[in-house]
């Protein structure tokens, strides 16, 4: 958990969070990666915020010692489910100074096995999420670097979008956010909702959990899981270009989109380019551990095979960021999964 308080740590040091003190704060998701580094990081300004932290798996421990806190309430529940009781919704109408909604199945694994309640939690809990937000209060929406897939260009801007189709593998999570990014864009056109809306790309470190099967996290396992004479056997040929953000400087820039941008719509993204077999690579040395290629080769159907997404946008607003070398971001990370699996 040390890792975790020093990337929160980090974080404080790069926001300014004035806009907080004082303010009510509902985080869906709050026990994933990017939502217990943003809860962790709000508790830790003490400045007599009070946190809703809803999550739908019962939080572990190791995460609940981080978040268990007087002005913390832990709501476990599926967050598409608790949005239908009408006392829920009674209790916390027009109550939120912020709200964070983090929750989704990230996972490919998860979202295709989810379909339908992947496109819920994107669409219609994300309209009646704004039902719990005060007139004056501010709306995130993380979304994802996906709903730029199938372009076929050297660098993707927030003026771009992707044009699968919607009988794509990953069609529920990537028109799911693609939607939900419309609601955010109704809300504030039609009813002058402050909305913000995050396109994260693949982000990773200490936090993810032992369940996690994105390939990064799932390398990490395998390796500290399997005798070291076992070779890390990739399910394609790992051709397939990936840019990695530490979850510190993307919860750095989260913070900033909600408290402080201009515009709506923002990129948000690490500097870490690298092919998934290169990545395998990395890890693998960790654990003088060979990488060897499959000859069954069985990659979920529709993944993107490279995407370039520009953060020009967010860096003309805010400065570059000073991003995590990718080498002690892997160290971070597999210091946390040797301590978790």
């Amino acid at each position: 958990m040390s890792v975790i308080k020093q990337n929160c740590d980090t974080i404080l040091q790069n926001v300014d969070f004035s806009k907080l003190s004082n303010k009510k704060i509902l985080i869906t998701g709050a026990t994933g990666l990017i939502g217990i580094h943003l809860a962790t990081t709000i508790l830790r300004l003490n400045q007599n915020n009070k946190i809703v932290c809803i999550c739908r798996n019962t939080p572990k421990t190791y995460l609940f010692d981080l978040i268990n806190d007087p002005n913390s309430t832990i709501v476990n529940e599926d967050i598409n489910y608790l949005l239908l009781d009408c006392n829920f919704i009674a209790k916390y109408l027009h109550s939120f100074d912020y709200i964070i909604h983090a929750a989704g199945y990230g996972q490919p694994i998860k979202f295709s096995n989810c379909k339908l309640q992947t496109i819920t939690l994107n669409t219609q809990t994300t309209k009646t999420l704004f039902s719990l937000l005060k007139l004056n209060g501010t709306f995130l929406f993380c979304s994802t670097s996906e709903v730029y897939s199938g372009l076929d260009k050297e660098e993707v801007t927030e003026e771009n979008i992707g044009v699968t189709l919607p009988d794509n593998p990953r069609a529920c999570y990537i028109e799911g956010k693609k939607c939900g990014e419309t609601i955010c864009n109704i809300m504030s056109q039609d009813f002058s909702l402050n909305t913000k809306i995050a396109r994260i790309s693949y982000t990773y470190g200490p936090g993810s959990g032992a369940d996690d099967t994105r390939a990064l996290n799932s390398f990490i396992i395998r390796c500290i899981k399997e005798p070291t004479y076992y070779p890390l056997v990739l399910m394609d040929a790992g051709s397939s270009i990936r840019t990695f953000g530490y979850i510190s400087d993307i919860s750095i820039m989260l913070f900033n989109i909600l408290l402080h941008s201009k515009d709506i719509t923002y990129n948000v993204s690490g500097n870490s380019k690298i092919s998934i077999k290169n990545l395998a690579e990395k890890i693998s040395t960790h654990f003088n551990k060979i990488v060897q290629i499959s000859t069954d080769q069985t990659s979920l159907s529709g993944n993107p095979k490279f995407m370039n997404i520009s953060t020009e946008k967010y860096d003309k607003e805010f400065g570059n960021i000073s991003y995590m070398n990718l080498d002690d971001g892997l160290k971070n990370t597999i210091e946390w999964y040797r301590g978790l699996v």
